[in-house]
């Protein structure tokens, strides 16, 4: 999911710093909070658009019932994972500005993309087991904390992005 944000991220960005994007919303009247809300809320849409697709998508597997529920867990994990990403690298962009926030994101992008690379394949190629500490913590998982935590992840990103952007931030 993160690869399918993170990609409309870099064109939206690139095509900001080439049409002065940032200078024409500084002439005109919105708030920080509104420009960084403008900037997290299409990725939040994006990222419950193709985890809703991948999740009815699940109907046609002959899969146990059990793997369905994993499964199901692990997509939320991994939307939540993308927003966590996506708000950091718009943070970074707020403080950094866009290329130094590009140079610094592609240094840490190795463990944001290549860690569950990895995972993923040696779970699929079996060399780890049921009882591999991630299952258990998927199996655990709650459902609904997952997407509690991305409310909060979605809010604190905007507050602390606007905040990066010089203005106030108020919910009105």
């Amino acid at each position: 999911i993160y690869l399918v944000v993170l990609g409309s991220i870099l064109i939206t960005e690139s095509n900001e710093m080439k049409n002065r994007g940032y200078a024409f919303l500084a002439a005109i009247p919105v708030t920080a909070g509104e420009i960084a809300a403008g900037k997290l809320l299409p990725i939040f849409l994006q990222v419950l658009l193709y985890s809703s697709i991948v999740h009815f998508s699940f109907k046609g597997f002959d899969v146990s019932p059990y793997w369905l529920v994993m499964a199901k867990k692990w997509l939320l994990l991994n939307a939540l994972v993308a927003m966590v990403l996506s708000s950091f690298i718009y943070w970074l962009v707020f403080r950094l500005g866009f290329e130094k926030a590009v140079w610094l994101h592609g240094a840490l992008l190795g463990i944001g993309i290549l860690s569950p690379i990895a995972v993923n394949e040696t779970l699929v190629r079996g060399h780890i087991d049921e009882n591999f500490i991630l299952f258990r913590i998927a199996e655990a998982m709650n459902p609904l904390l997952v997407l509690a935590a991305g409310a909060v992840i979605f809010y604190l990103a905007w507050h602390f992005s606007a905040r990066e952007l010089g203005g106030e931030v108020r919910l009105s």
